[in-house]
């Protein structure tokens, strides 16, 4: 109830996440944000994932540590989301779907307002973007999509189409990918990432 505002998230994240008496550490900081971002779901199964790909990217020091940071708050916004509207088990009206979208702008506002936070806050609030522009809340296209922003996407597809929904049980990897690879034909996930998705969960 605390977090129903972009300013009441904010003002939450700060007092959560900021100890002026001590250094914080990636590691410290991952694991405030995972207690943040797991308020509302379960996040180590993305992390997971997210350190695997990481690592077969061989991406640098910081940009592992900033990118599982970001992917421990990718779903943070959605506090500001009636649970009775997330987990409908029937089709979201107009409305309610625009509404449900709304939980990565208050997303993106809260971690933008923090110090050091401007990768995380690309990286967590992108996810839902598409290599064709028809993607939310920014319809950046391919060409404005980094890496770690495709990337980012892309496994929290797969980390979703894993995990039981109240309107719907997981799929296997192997749908899971059936269904990223179409996803990649028409152009909303990067198919090379997809690629690299299936050879090292597969």
């Amino acid at each position: 109830m605390d977090c129903q505002t972009p300013n009441m998230i904010l003002q939450y994240i700060y007092s959560t996440l900021y100890d002026f008496t001590e250094v914080l550490t990636f590691e410290k900081i991952l694991e405030k944000t995972k207690m943040m971002g797991g308020i509302f779901e379960e996040v180590d199964s993305l992390l997971d994932k997210c350190n695997k790909m990481a690592e077969f990217y061989s991406f640098e020091e910081k940009d592992k540590w900033t990118f599982l940071i970001a992917g421990s708050m990718v779903n943070f916004g959605k506090l500001t989301v009636l649970d009775n509207l997330i987990n409908k088990t029937e089709k979201l009206t107009h409305d309610e779907y625009e509404l449900l979208k709304s939980n990565i702008y208050h997303n993106r506002n809260a971690l933008r307002s923090i110090y050091g936070f401007d990768d995380i806050s690309k990286w967590a609030t992108r996810h839902q973007e598409q290599l064709d522009g028809n993607g939310y809340p920014s319809k950046l296209k391919a060409n404005e999509l980094s890496l770690k922003d495709r990337l980012m996407a892309a496994l929290n597809i797969y980390n979703s189409l894993l995990s039981n929904k109240s309107y719907r049980t997981n799929f296997t990897h192997e749908k899971a990918i059936e269904i990223m690879k179409l996803k990649a034909k028409n152009y909303h996930l990067d198919d090379a990432i997809v690629q690299d998705i299936d050879n090292n969960f597969g």
